[in-house]
């Protein structure tokens, strides 16, 4: 993963599909479906894939449906985090944090009559504007996992800008959309996992296709997570193996201090640098003095 953290985007083909995953989550969004819209729709969408799902819904129900999943996968992430996280990095110890999100993007020309509730909800049902997920609350050394449900294209995928990555941005700025160096991350396929810093600028194209684009994305770490420092929102990263356990709650806590204290941990290591520089000129200048007399 250090290539990954280094700013290289990868996209790993098929990895959905070794254990399950893919049909898990594509269940789970159908029996949600079907919950709130009855069997038969349930039955319509899947006879004719999620990618037509607008189909069968109006985009207010879309956004409804987008709502229910998330909220309930936030709740259920011990249960659908760590095979996202197996497909990704195998058996590799990694930790998770402690939200799955689900993004179902329908093609533009059926959400533009939403108008000022599409603005309103960037990046659930329409784009998203360019951004890092660090200025989110995710560590700077997290990795974000993007998960395709169904088949993404140019014409309706990622984008990221490799001309921003480790540049310092102002987050206040919130407009980024003009942006030198946009590349497109395109042909991802249903059930391929796209793996990038989650320190790299990036957000997504309107969806210009005929096809609804349906994502599921978590972000993880390798080792201990460090948080930035400016930001108030924070996640708890678990590695997978502690998930249900008491160190569950110990590695909370160990994140919760690492996230409360960073500045003053960066304040600390300042001052003993900041004393031994000056230690080493007093010495600097005894010898000296020595050599003199």
């Amino acid at each position: 993963m250090e290539s990954v953290l280094s700013g290289k985007v990868e996209i790993l083909r098929g990895a959905l599909q070794k254990n399950g995953v893919l049909d898990f989550l594509t269940g789970d969004v159908l029996d949600h479906i079907s919950q709130a819209f009855g069997e038969t729709v349930r039955n319509d969408v899947a006879g004719a894939g999620l990618d037509r799902l607008h189909h069968f819904l109006r985009p207010e129900q879309i956004l409804a449906l987008q709502q229910q999943v998330e909220a309930d996968w936030w709740r259920r992430w011990r249960d659908i985090g760590p095979p996202l996280a197996e497909a990704a990095f195998g058996d590799r110890t990694v930790r998770i944090g402690a939200r799955v999100w689900f993004r179902a993007i329908p093609p533009a020309e059926v959400t533009e009559r939403l108008g000022d509730v599409l603005d309103f909800f960037s990046g659930k049902i329409g784009p998203a504007a360019p951004h890092r997920d660090t200025w989110a609350g995710i560590p700077v050394n997290g990795i974000t996992v993007w998960a395709a449900m169904t088949d993404c294209q140019a014409e309706h995928g990622l984008v990221y800008y490799p001309e921003s990555w480790d540049r310092p941005l102002n987050w206040a700025k919130k407009d980024f959309s003009g942006m030198p160096g946009q590349q497109e991350i395109s042909d991802v396929a249903a059930g391929d996992a796209v793996l990038f810093a989650a320190h790299h600028l990036h957000g997504s194209v309107p969806n210009r296709s005929d096809r609804t684009r349906l994502t599921a994305s978590i972000r993880a770490t390798v080792g201990v997570p460090r948080y930035g420092v400016g930001h108030s929102a924070w996640m708890p990263f678990v590695e997978t193996r502690h998930i249900g356990s008491a160190m569950e709650s110990v590695q909370r806590l160990q994140c919760m201090a690492t996230r409360i204290f960073p500045k003053w941990v960066a304040t600390a290591r300042q001052r003993r640098r900041r004393t031994a520089r000056y230690t080493n000129r007093f010495r600097a200048r005894l010898r000296k003095a020595d050599r003199q007399s």
